[in-house]
Protein backbone atom coordinates (compact mmCIF):
# COMPACT_ATOMS: atom_id res chain seq x y z
CA UNK A 1 0.00 0.00 0.00
CA UNK A 2 2.83 2.40 0.94
CA UNK A 3 4.55 1.47 -2.29
CA UNK A 4 1.38 2.33 -4.26
CA UNK A 5 1.10 5.74 -2.58
CA UNK A 6 4.75 6.47 -3.32
CA UNK A 7 4.19 5.68 -7.01
CA UNK A 8 1.18 8.01 -7.15
CA UNK A 9 3.24 10.74 -5.48
CA UNK A 10 6.09 10.39 -8.01
CA UNK A 11 3.69 10.49 -10.98
CA UNK A 12 2.16 13.68 -9.60
CA UNK A 13 5.56 15.35 -9.35
CA UNK A 14 6.32 14.41 -13.00
CA UNK A 15 3.03 15.87 -14.22
CA UNK A 16 3.63 19.16 -12.42
CA UNK A 17 7.13 19.36 -13.85
CA UNK A 18 5.82 18.72 -17.36
CA UNK A 19 3.24 21.49 -17.01
CA UNK A 20 5.99 23.91 -16.02
CA UNK A 21 8.46 22.91 -18.74
CA UNK A 22 6.13 22.88 -21.78
CA UNK A 23 5.25 26.63 -21.69
CA UNK A 24 8.93 27.41 -21.19
CA UNK A 25 9.86 25.40 -24.31
CA UNK A 26 7.07 27.02 -26.34
CA UNK A 27 8.24 30.49 -25.39
CA UNK A 28 11.70 29.71 -26.74
CA UNK A 29 10.53 28.98 -30.27
CA UNK A 30 9.74 25.49 -31.53
CA UNK A 31 8.37 24.33 -34.84
CA UNK A 32 5.50 25.97 -36.68
CA UNK A 33 2.09 24.59 -37.48
CA UNK A 34 2.83 24.13 -41.20
CA UNK A 35 6.00 22.12 -40.82
CA UNK A 36 8.15 24.66 -42.72
CA UNK A 37 11.75 25.39 -41.96
CA UNK A 38 10.79 28.19 -39.61
CA UNK A 39 14.20 29.64 -38.78
CA UNK A 40 14.61 29.82 -35.02
CA UNK A 41 11.05 30.83 -34.31
CA UNK A 42 7.73 29.20 -35.07
CA UNK A 43 6.31 29.35 -38.57
CA UNK A 44 2.80 30.59 -39.05
CA UNK A 45 0.03 30.39 -41.59
CA UNK A 46 -1.45 33.83 -42.10
CA UNK A 47 0.40 35.91 -44.65
CA UNK A 48 3.47 33.73 -44.45
CA UNK A 49 4.56 35.20 -41.09
CA UNK A 50 5.69 33.17 -38.12
CA UNK A 51 6.26 33.20 -34.42
CA UNK A 52 8.73 35.43 -32.66
CA UNK A 53 12.25 35.08 -31.38
CA UNK A 54 13.52 38.06 -29.39
CA UNK A 55 10.89 40.20 -31.08
CA UNK A 56 11.73 39.24 -34.66
CA UNK A 57 9.09 37.70 -36.92
CA UNK A 58 9.56 35.67 -40.08
CA UNK A 59 8.12 36.58 -43.49
CA UNK A 60 8.04 33.67 -45.89
CA UNK A 61 8.77 34.33 -49.56
CA UNK A 62 8.36 31.63 -52.19
CA UNK A 63 11.25 31.01 -54.58
CA UNK A 64 9.87 29.10 -57.54
CA UNK A 65 12.29 28.39 -60.35
CA UNK A 66 14.08 26.10 -62.77
CA UNK A 67 17.00 24.87 -60.71
CA UNK A 68 17.44 21.76 -62.85
CA UNK A 69 16.51 21.02 -66.45
CA UNK A 70 16.96 23.08 -69.60
CA UNK A 71 17.00 26.39 -67.73
CA UNK A 72 19.44 25.38 -65.00
CA UNK A 73 22.20 27.59 -66.54
CA UNK A 74 20.03 30.54 -65.49
CA UNK A 75 18.07 28.96 -62.64
CA UNK A 76 21.04 28.10 -60.45
CA UNK A 77 22.62 31.59 -60.33
CA UNK A 78 19.21 33.24 -59.94
CA UNK A 79 18.54 31.00 -56.95
CA UNK A 80 21.93 31.98 -55.55
CA UNK A 81 21.14 35.66 -56.13
CA UNK A 82 17.94 35.42 -54.08
CA UNK A 83 19.55 33.42 -51.29
CA UNK A 84 22.45 35.87 -51.11
CA UNK A 85 20.16 38.90 -50.79
CA UNK A 86 18.11 37.12 -48.11
CA UNK A 87 21.27 36.51 -46.11
CA UNK A 88 22.54 40.07 -46.55
CA UNK A 89 19.19 41.51 -45.39
CA UNK A 90 18.84 39.10 -42.47
CA UNK A 91 22.46 39.44 -41.35
CA UNK A 92 22.04 43.22 -41.28
CA UNK A 93 19.18 42.80 -38.81
CA UNK A 94 16.26 42.39 -41.17
CA UNK A 95 13.76 45.18 -41.77
CA UNK A 96 11.09 47.03 -39.81
CA UNK A 97 7.40 47.38 -40.62
CA UNK A 98 5.28 49.49 -38.25
CA UNK A 99 7.81 49.08 -35.45
CA UNK A 100 8.00 45.29 -35.80
CA UNK A 101 11.26 43.67 -36.90
CA UNK A 102 11.15 40.98 -39.62
CA UNK A 103 13.53 38.62 -41.37
CA UNK A 104 13.07 36.65 -44.57
CA UNK A 105 12.70 32.92 -44.96
CA UNK A 106 12.67 31.36 -48.43
CA UNK A 107 10.51 28.38 -49.26
CA UNK A 108 12.07 26.98 -52.43
CA UNK A 109 10.67 24.68 -55.10
CA UNK A 110 12.34 23.37 -58.25
CA UNK A 111 9.75 23.20 -61.02
CA UNK A 112 12.32 21.69 -63.42
CA UNK A 113 10.88 23.96 -66.13
CA UNK A 114 7.71 21.83 -66.07
CA UNK A 115 4.40 23.76 -65.83
CA UNK A 116 2.72 20.88 -63.97
CA UNK A 117 5.37 21.07 -61.28
CA UNK A 118 5.03 24.86 -61.22
CA UNK A 119 1.35 24.53 -60.34
CA UNK A 120 2.12 21.88 -57.70
CA UNK A 121 4.84 24.04 -56.15
CA UNK A 122 2.69 27.17 -56.15
CA UNK A 123 -0.22 25.40 -54.47
CA UNK A 124 2.12 23.89 -51.88
CA UNK A 125 3.50 27.33 -51.02
CA UNK A 126 0.03 28.83 -50.65
CA UNK A 127 -1.75 25.98 -48.89
CA UNK A 128 1.01 24.63 -46.64
CA UNK A 129 2.92 27.84 -45.88
CA UNK A 130 0.38 30.65 -46.35
CA UNK A 131 2.72 32.40 -48.78
CA UNK A 132 1.44 35.48 -50.62
CA UNK A 133 4.65 36.75 -52.22
CA UNK A 134 6.66 34.73 -54.74
CA UNK A 135 9.89 35.33 -56.65
CA UNK A 136 9.30 33.38 -59.87
CA UNK A 137 8.43 31.34 -61.82
CA UNK A 138 11.44 31.76 -64.07
CA UNK A 139 10.14 30.75 -67.48
CA UNK A 140 7.21 32.02 -69.51
CA UNK A 141 5.36 28.75 -70.08
CA UNK A 142 5.61 27.95 -66.35
CA UNK A 143 4.43 31.47 -65.50
CA UNK A 144 1.45 31.11 -67.84
CA UNK A 145 0.47 28.03 -65.83
CA UNK A 146 0.89 29.91 -62.54
CA UNK A 147 -0.96 33.10 -63.47
CA UNK A 148 -4.56 31.78 -63.15
CA UNK A 149 -3.79 30.66 -59.59
CA UNK A 150 -2.00 33.89 -58.72
CA UNK A 151 -4.80 36.05 -60.12
CA UNK A 152 -7.61 34.09 -58.42
CA UNK A 153 -5.90 33.96 -55.03
CA UNK A 154 -4.16 37.37 -55.18
CA UNK A 155 -0.62 36.03 -55.00
CA UNK A 156 2.09 38.49 -56.06
CA UNK A 157 4.50 36.98 -58.61
CA UNK A 158 7.61 38.93 -59.62
CA UNK A 159 9.84 37.27 -62.19
CA UNK A 160 12.28 37.55 -65.07
CA UNK A 161 9.86 35.58 -67.27
CA UNK A 162 9.35 37.79 -70.29
CA UNK A 163 7.05 36.43 -72.99
CA UNK A 164 5.05 39.39 -74.28
CA UNK A 165 1.73 37.57 -73.68
CA UNK A 166 2.37 37.53 -69.92
CA UNK A 167 1.36 41.20 -69.56
CA UNK A 168 -2.07 41.02 -71.13
CA UNK A 169 -5.38 42.65 -70.01
CA UNK A 170 -6.72 41.18 -66.79
CA UNK A 171 -3.31 40.38 -65.28
CA UNK A 172 -2.83 42.34 -62.06
CA UNK A 173 -0.71 40.14 -59.78
CA UNK A 174 2.30 39.41 -61.99
CA UNK A 175 5.22 41.67 -62.92
CA UNK A 176 7.76 41.03 -65.70
CA UNK A 177 10.50 42.82 -63.81
CA UNK A 178 13.23 42.48 -66.45
CA UNK A 179 11.13 43.59 -69.42
CA UNK A 180 9.18 41.63 -71.99
CA UNK A 181 10.43 40.16 -75.26
CA UNK A 182 8.63 42.77 -77.35
CA UNK A 183 10.75 45.43 -75.66
CA UNK A 184 13.96 43.47 -76.22
CA UNK A 185 13.13 42.97 -79.88
CA UNK A 186 12.42 46.68 -80.29
CA UNK A 187 15.82 47.48 -78.75
CA UNK A 188 17.97 44.86 -80.52
CA UNK A 189 16.58 44.52 -84.03
CA UNK A 190 17.17 48.16 -85.10
CA UNK A 191 20.87 47.62 -84.37
CA UNK A 192 20.93 44.37 -86.34
CA UNK A 193 19.26 45.93 -89.39
CA UNK A 194 20.21 49.61 -89.30
CA UNK A 195 23.74 49.40 -87.90
CA UNK A 196 24.96 45.97 -88.99
CA UNK A 197 23.00 46.09 -92.28
CA UNK A 198 21.69 42.52 -91.98
CA UNK A 199 19.57 41.98 -95.11
CA UNK A 200 18.61 38.29 -94.89
CA UNK A 201 17.99 35.97 -91.94
CA UNK A 202 17.05 32.37 -91.15
CA UNK A 203 15.12 31.62 -87.96
CA UNK A 204 15.16 28.57 -85.69
CA UNK A 205 12.73 28.41 -82.76
CA UNK A 206 12.03 26.02 -79.89
CA UNK A 207 8.32 25.31 -79.46
CA UNK A 208 7.61 26.88 -76.07
CA UNK A 209 6.20 30.21 -74.92
CA UNK A 210 9.30 32.36 -74.42
CA UNK A 211 11.03 31.24 -77.61
CA UNK A 212 7.83 31.66 -79.60
CA UNK A 213 7.52 35.20 -78.28
CA UNK A 214 11.10 35.94 -79.37
CA UNK A 215 10.27 34.65 -82.84
CA UNK A 216 6.98 36.55 -83.17
CA UNK A 217 8.25 39.83 -81.73
CA UNK A 218 11.43 39.56 -83.81
CA UNK A 219 9.45 39.02 -87.01
CA UNK A 220 7.23 41.95 -86.08
CA UNK A 221 10.29 44.22 -85.80
CA UNK A 222 11.77 42.89 -89.05
CA UNK A 223 8.58 43.78 -90.88
CA UNK A 224 8.29 47.15 -89.14
CA UNK A 225 11.87 48.18 -89.92
CA UNK A 226 11.95 46.80 -93.46
CA UNK A 227 15.06 46.03 -95.47
CA UNK A 228 15.50 42.48 -94.16
CA UNK A 229 14.09 39.30 -95.69
CA UNK A 230 13.31 36.04 -93.85
CA UNK A 231 14.71 33.18 -95.95
CA UNK A 232 13.86 30.22 -93.68
CA UNK A 233 11.78 29.73 -90.55
CA UNK A 234 12.01 26.39 -88.70
CA UNK A 235 10.46 25.12 -85.45
CA UNK A 236 11.61 22.24 -83.23
CA UNK A 237 10.29 20.46 -80.14
CA UNK A 238 12.05 20.75 -76.79
CA UNK A 239 13.19 17.11 -76.78
CA UNK A 240 15.19 17.59 -80.00
CA UNK A 241 18.92 16.90 -79.72
CA UNK A 242 19.98 16.41 -83.35
CA UNK A 243 19.61 19.60 -85.40
CA UNK A 244 21.54 18.48 -88.48
CA UNK A 245 18.51 18.26 -90.79
CA UNK A 246 17.10 21.62 -89.66
CA UNK A 247 20.52 23.25 -89.97
CA UNK A 248 20.85 21.97 -93.53
CA UNK A 249 17.50 23.53 -94.45
CA UNK A 250 18.09 26.93 -92.86
CA UNK A 251 21.64 27.07 -94.22
CA UNK A 252 20.67 26.32 -97.83
CA UNK A 253 19.46 29.86 -98.73
CA UNK A 254 22.73 31.27 -97.30
CA UNK A 255 21.37 34.01 -95.00
CA UNK A 256 23.39 36.85 -93.50
CA UNK A 257 22.49 35.80 -89.96
CA UNK A 258 20.85 33.01 -87.95
CA UNK A 259 18.25 34.20 -85.43
CA UNK A 260 18.09 31.60 -82.61
CA UNK A 261 15.16 31.45 -80.18
CA UNK A 262 15.71 28.69 -77.66
CA UNK A 263 16.33 27.73 -74.04
CA UNK A 264 19.96 27.91 -72.82
CA UNK A 265 20.50 24.14 -73.14
CA UNK A 266 19.15 24.01 -76.70
CA UNK A 267 20.98 27.19 -77.65
CA UNK A 268 24.23 25.50 -76.63
CA UNK A 269 23.46 22.46 -78.81
CA UNK A 270 22.48 24.59 -81.81
CA UNK A 271 25.64 26.69 -81.54
CA UNK A 272 27.77 23.54 -81.32
CA UNK A 273 26.12 21.76 -84.25
CA UNK A 274 26.12 24.85 -86.51
CA UNK A 275 29.88 25.15 -85.95
CA UNK A 276 30.44 21.41 -86.47
CA UNK A 277 28.59 21.68 -89.78
CA UNK A 278 31.25 24.16 -90.92
CA UNK A 279 28.76 27.02 -91.09
CA UNK A 280 30.31 30.14 -89.56
CA UNK A 281 27.17 32.25 -89.82
CA UNK A 282 26.64 35.25 -87.52
CA UNK A 283 24.31 34.03 -84.74
CA UNK A 284 22.04 36.64 -83.19
CA UNK A 285 19.52 36.43 -80.37
CA UNK A 286 17.67 38.56 -77.88
CA UNK A 287 19.12 37.00 -74.73
CA UNK A 288 18.97 33.26 -74.29
CA UNK A 289 22.26 32.22 -75.89
CA UNK A 290 24.38 34.47 -73.73
CA UNK A 291 25.48 32.27 -70.85
CA UNK A 292 28.87 31.23 -69.55
CA UNK A 293 27.81 27.64 -70.08
CA UNK A 294 27.69 28.17 -73.85
CA UNK A 295 31.31 29.28 -73.91
CA UNK A 296 32.31 26.59 -71.43
CA UNK A 297 30.89 23.86 -73.70
CA UNK A 298 31.59 25.33 -77.12
CA UNK A 299 34.71 27.43 -76.70
CA UNK A 300 35.61 29.19 -79.95
CA UNK A 301 32.43 27.93 -81.60
CA UNK A 302 30.49 30.46 -79.49
CA UNK A 303 32.67 33.42 -80.48
CA UNK A 304 30.73 36.33 -81.88
CA UNK A 305 27.34 35.48 -80.37
CA UNK A 306 25.17 38.57 -80.11
CA UNK A 307 22.31 39.27 -77.76
CA UNK A 308 20.95 41.23 -74.82
CA UNK A 309 23.42 41.65 -71.97
CA UNK A 310 26.49 43.61 -70.95
CA UNK A 311 25.53 45.71 -67.92
CA UNK A 312 27.31 43.74 -65.24
CA UNK A 313 30.12 43.61 -62.70
CA UNK A 314 32.95 43.31 -65.22
CA UNK A 315 31.54 45.99 -67.49
CA UNK A 316 31.49 48.50 -64.63
CA UNK A 317 34.86 47.42 -63.24
CA UNK A 318 36.50 47.85 -66.65
CA UNK A 319 34.86 51.20 -67.41
CA UNK A 320 32.88 49.83 -70.38
CA UNK A 321 29.62 51.54 -69.42
CA UNK A 322 29.61 55.31 -70.08
CA UNK A 323 29.10 57.51 -67.03
CA UNK A 324 26.04 59.19 -68.54
CA UNK A 325 24.36 55.77 -68.81
CA UNK A 326 25.25 54.95 -65.19
CA UNK A 327 23.75 58.26 -64.08
CA UNK A 328 20.60 57.72 -66.14
CA UNK A 329 20.07 54.26 -64.68
CA UNK A 330 20.81 55.38 -61.12
CA UNK A 331 23.31 52.57 -60.51
CA UNK A 332 24.91 52.55 -57.05
CA UNK A 333 28.31 51.11 -57.95
CA UNK A 334 29.60 50.90 -54.37
CA UNK A 335 26.66 48.73 -53.23
CA UNK A 336 26.67 46.86 -56.54
CA UNK A 337 30.31 45.84 -56.09
CA UNK A 338 29.70 44.71 -52.49
CA UNK A 339 26.98 42.28 -53.53
CA UNK A 340 28.88 41.00 -56.57
CA UNK A 341 32.07 40.52 -54.55
CA UNK A 342 30.14 38.46 -52.01
CA UNK A 343 28.52 36.46 -54.82
CA UNK A 344 31.96 35.67 -56.27
CA UNK A 345 33.28 34.76 -52.82
CA UNK A 346 30.44 32.30 -52.25
CA UNK A 347 29.83 30.84 -55.69
CA UNK A 348 32.62 31.81 -58.21
CA UNK A 349 32.55 34.52 -60.84
CA UNK A 350 30.71 32.39 -63.42
CA UNK A 351 27.36 34.01 -64.18
CA UNK A 352 28.11 36.86 -61.76
CA UNK A 353 25.80 39.07 -63.86
CA UNK A 354 22.92 37.33 -62.06
CA UNK A 355 24.26 38.35 -58.63
CA UNK A 356 21.84 41.28 -58.43
CA UNK A 357 18.83 40.26 -60.55
CA UNK A 358 16.52 38.02 -58.51
CA UNK A 359 17.78 39.50 -55.27
CA UNK A 360 16.34 42.81 -56.45
CA UNK A 361 12.86 41.26 -56.59
CA UNK A 362 13.21 40.28 -52.93
CA UNK A 363 14.31 43.84 -52.18
CA UNK A 364 11.22 45.10 -54.03
CA UNK A 365 8.95 43.08 -51.75
CA UNK A 366 10.78 44.43 -48.68
CA UNK A 367 10.33 48.02 -49.86
CA UNK A 368 6.63 47.35 -50.45
CA UNK A 369 6.20 45.91 -46.95
CA UNK A 370 7.89 48.89 -45.32
CA UNK A 371 5.98 51.51 -47.28
CA UNK A 372 2.56 49.86 -47.04
CA UNK A 373 3.02 49.07 -43.34
CA UNK A 374 1.93 45.44 -43.68
CA UNK A 375 3.24 41.95 -44.41
CA UNK A 376 -0.21 40.33 -44.47
CA UNK A 377 -2.71 42.69 -46.14
CA UNK A 378 -2.33 42.00 -49.86
CA UNK A 379 -4.64 44.77 -51.06
CA UNK A 380 -2.96 47.40 -48.89
CA UNK A 381 0.44 46.18 -50.03
CA UNK A 382 -0.58 46.34 -53.68
CA UNK A 383 -2.01 49.86 -53.39
CA UNK A 384 1.57 51.00 -52.70
CA UNK A 385 3.54 48.45 -54.69
CA UNK A 386 1.84 49.06 -58.04
CA UNK A 387 3.29 52.57 -58.40
CA UNK A 388 6.34 52.28 -56.17
CA UNK A 389 9.81 53.63 -56.95
CA UNK A 390 12.90 52.37 -55.17
CA UNK A 391 16.67 52.39 -55.54
CA UNK A 392 18.51 49.11 -55.94
CA UNK A 393 22.27 48.69 -56.40
CA UNK A 394 21.67 47.85 -60.08
CA UNK A 395 19.42 50.79 -60.95
CA UNK A 396 16.54 53.02 -59.92
CA UNK A 397 13.32 51.05 -60.37
CA UNK A 398 9.74 52.14 -60.87
CA UNK A 399 6.88 49.65 -60.87
CA UNK A 400 4.84 50.59 -63.92
CA UNK A 401 1.06 50.40 -64.47
CA UNK A 402 1.41 47.85 -67.30
CA UNK A 403 2.92 45.09 -65.09
CA UNK A 404 6.51 46.00 -65.94
CA UNK A 405 9.42 47.45 -64.00
CA UNK A 406 11.74 50.11 -65.35
CA UNK A 407 14.11 48.35 -67.75
CA UNK A 408 17.27 49.17 -69.69
CA UNK A 409 18.22 46.96 -72.64
CA UNK A 410 21.92 46.46 -73.38
CA UNK A 411 23.12 44.70 -76.54
CA UNK A 412 26.57 43.09 -76.79
CA UNK A 413 28.74 40.79 -78.88
CA UNK A 414 30.67 38.13 -76.92
CA UNK A 415 34.07 36.44 -77.32
CA UNK A 416 35.19 33.38 -75.33
CA UNK A 417 33.16 34.26 -72.21
CA UNK A 418 30.70 36.78 -70.79
CA UNK A 419 33.38 38.60 -68.80
CA UNK A 420 33.82 42.23 -69.73
CA UNK A 421 37.25 41.85 -71.31
CA UNK A 422 35.69 39.28 -73.64
CA UNK A 423 32.75 41.21 -75.02
CA UNK A 424 31.89 44.53 -76.56
CA UNK A 425 28.92 46.58 -75.34
CA UNK A 426 27.19 47.83 -78.49
CA UNK A 427 24.21 49.86 -77.30
CA UNK A 428 21.91 50.68 -74.38
CA UNK A 429 18.21 51.36 -74.96
CA UNK A 430 16.00 53.16 -72.45
CA UNK A 431 12.30 54.03 -72.43
CA UNK A 432 11.04 57.60 -72.45
CA UNK A 433 7.51 57.03 -71.10
CA UNK A 434 5.93 55.16 -68.20
CA UNK A 435 4.30 52.56 -70.43
CA UNK A 436 7.58 51.60 -72.11
CA UNK A 437 6.13 52.29 -75.54
CA UNK A 438 8.78 54.75 -76.73
CA UNK A 439 12.50 54.06 -76.69
CA UNK A 440 15.80 55.78 -77.37
CA UNK A 441 18.99 53.87 -78.14
CA UNK A 442 22.47 55.11 -77.32
CA UNK A 443 25.11 53.56 -79.57
CA UNK A 444 28.19 52.70 -77.51
CA UNK A 445 30.24 50.87 -80.12
CA UNK A 446 29.70 50.33 -83.84
CA UNK A 447 30.25 46.66 -84.69
CA UNK A 448 31.28 45.40 -88.12
CA UNK A 449 28.72 45.32 -90.88
CA UNK A 450 27.39 41.95 -91.95
CA UNK A 451 29.26 42.24 -95.27
CA UNK A 452 32.55 42.60 -93.38
CA UNK A 453 31.67 39.63 -91.16
CA UNK A 454 30.79 37.43 -94.13
CA UNK A 455 34.04 38.30 -95.86
CA UNK A 456 36.07 37.45 -92.73
CA UNK A 457 34.32 34.14 -92.06
CA UNK A 458 33.87 33.05 -95.64
CA UNK A 459 30.20 32.01 -95.66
Amino acid sequence: MKRSKLLVWLVGICLVAALLVVPFISACGGTGDTGGTGGTGGTGGTGGTGGTTTGTQIVKIGLLGSFTGSYAPYGTPMRQSTELRRDLINDAGGFTVNGQNYKFELVEYDDRTDPKRTVAGLNMMIDQHGIQWIVGPMTSHCTLAAQPIGEARHIALVSAAASTVLVRPGIKWFWAASGIVGIRAAACWPYYINNMKIKTVSIITENYAYALSMREDGISQIKKLGGCQILADEMFESDTTDFSTIIARIRQPNPDALYVNASPAKGILITKQVFEAGWHVQIISLTELISDDNFKVNGKAADGLMGMGGLDYYAYKNGIVPQNAIDRMGTNLEEYYKICDEFIKRYTDQNVRFAISYGTYLQGFMEGFKRSGTVTDQDKFMSVFRTMEFDSPAQRFKVLPNQLWTTFIPLSVYWESTKADKYTLLSISYHTDDMMEHWNTEIINQFKTIDEIRKERGY
